[in-house]
């Protein structure tokens, strides 16, 4: 099943009642995790994607919007992240043990300057 998310957008816009599947296979559950720093400062060490993948097998992406020496920002908000992760997640109990794993094994490095 693969839904066009704009036409069906519009039929509920104009009035109409989309066309939509009965049942929807759920292939896997799956959480994300964005991470940053409370007092920013300069990025001096990040775990590289491979070794948090590595560490933490759940993962099955990860992007970092900050690279070691940059400046980071107080993560007030999402705009402030270093980056984020994306991992299986059956069983949503799971959720906060998954987290806790990545957050030591991206073993970050901030200096104060």
């Amino acid at each position: 099943f693969r839904s066009d998310v704009e036409q069906v957008a519009i039929h509920l816009a104009l009035g109409m009642v989309p066309n939509l599947p009965d049942q929807v296979e759920i292939k896997r559950g799956a959480g994300s995790f964005i991470f940053g720093n409370p007092t920013g400062g300069r990025l001096e060490r990040i775990c590289p994607p491979a070794d948090l993948q590595r560490l933490v097998p759940e993962v099955f992406y990860v992007y970092f919007n900050k690279h070691p020496g940059d400046q980071i920002e107080p993560f007030e908000h999402n705009g402030n992240f270093i980056g984020f992760a994306l991992f299986d997640c059956p069983d949503p109990a799971d959720y906060k043990r998954i987290t806790e794993r990545i957050s030591d094994a991206l073993d970050l490095e901030i200096s104060s300057e």
